[in-house]
């Protein structure tokens, strides 16, 4: 992932098991449509160290929040750190939440773009 936008220059160099070689380096312009994955499910502290937290893979952002609330509309979750991730529980109480889906709101802003924001629901499971 680019952590910036801007013009680089990106190079590739080839060697065959013959000992032919070549190279090429092209000016790439990264621009600020970034793809975000957003996961839709997660099973903290299943066992397998797997999908254990709610993740949201972004990088090179200005700034970022993310709030998560349950299906009454109580704010289980929040963070401005995006290392920060959901771990299943209530960010105040540190108790496990319930199986169940609960809605995300994140708003992010990349380096000269204006603030975006996504919403969703995510589905946690906990399997004993």
């Amino acid at each position: 992932y680019m952590q910036d936008t801007g013009v680089f220059i990106v190079c590739l160099s080839v060697l065959n098991k013959e000992g032919c070689a070549d190279s090429v380096c092209k000016y790439v312009e990264v621009t600020s449509n970034h793809g975000i994955f957003i996961p839709n499910v997660f099973t903290p502290q299943n066992g397998d160290n797997k999908n254990d937290v709610f993740d949201i893979p972004i990088f090179g952002h200005e700034y970022y929040a993310l709030a998560i609330y349950n299906r009454w509309g109580q704010l289980v979750f929040e963070s401005n750190d995006d290392t920060n991730d959901w771990n299943g529980k209530e960010f105040n109480t540190n108790k496990d939440c319930s199986d169940g889906v609960y809605f995300f709101v994140l708003s992010y802003r990349f380096k000269g773009d204006k603030t975006q924001l996504r919403t969703g629901t995510v589905t946690l499971i906990r399997v004993e």
